[in-house]
């Protein structure tokens, strides 16, 4: 499982951005649950109908927010099958609105759960979503490009280091020469 401490700043920022949208949607559906609950019970008076019909109108939204990972996913590699399938891509996209709108209220309930425990809203399983993001991908290579170039730099400066104290136990450089020649090697590393 990868940890969000362990991942690029970019993909962290990102991170951190889908948690606070993903709080602001579970305020907006209680406040949904809430209007809906007390408006079909004024209407009809039956609480447990009410309830679950006020689970479903505040979960919705959090539901359909919370599949917005698996509709990145499927427009991502949904494009291909669009042009074979055609129609039958656009009813597995409604078929996901309507699962997102049907298990919505489970999500609005463990959100709520890790919200009040302080816990992030965006789940480890997503966390891959994250690093595959193209800004991420750019971060990674060039962390790794300075490594390397690091590594290289350090190296040769190294070598260099070893080549001078050779020189100066051979007497071919004073003491004052290597130490100078030193310093700026060390420079680099």
């Amino acid at each position: 499982m990868i940890h969000i401490e362990e991942m690029p700043v970019s993909a962290q920022k990102a991170y951190e951005r889908r948690n606070k949208i993903r709080k602001v949607f579970l305020f907006i559906g209680w406040g949904l649950f809430v209007i809906a609950l007390i408006s079909d019970l004024v209407r009809t008076g039956d609480f447990m109908g009410s309830l679950l019909s006020a689970f479903g109108s505040g979960g919705m939204l959090l539901g359909i927010v919370h599949f917005e990972f698996y509709f990145k996913k499927m427009w991502k590699n949904g494009i291909g099958i669009a042009l074979l399938l055609g129609i039958f891509a656009l009813l597995a996209a409604a078929l996901l609105v309507f699962v997102a709108a049907l298990v919505g209220w489970v999500y609005l309930i463990a959100d709520t759960v890790l919200f009040i425990m302080k816990k992030p809203l965006v789940y480890p399983f997503e966390h891959k979503y994250f690093l595959e993001m193209k800004k991420v991908q750019e971060e990674i290579e060039e962390n790794i490009y300075r490594e390397t170039m690091h590594s290289a730099e350090s190296t040769a400066a190294a070598e260099q280091l070893s080549y001078l104290n050779r020189l100066k136990e051979q007497g071919a450089i004073t003491d004052e020469e290597f130490n100078v020649k030193k310093a700026e090697l060390l420079e680099k590393i």
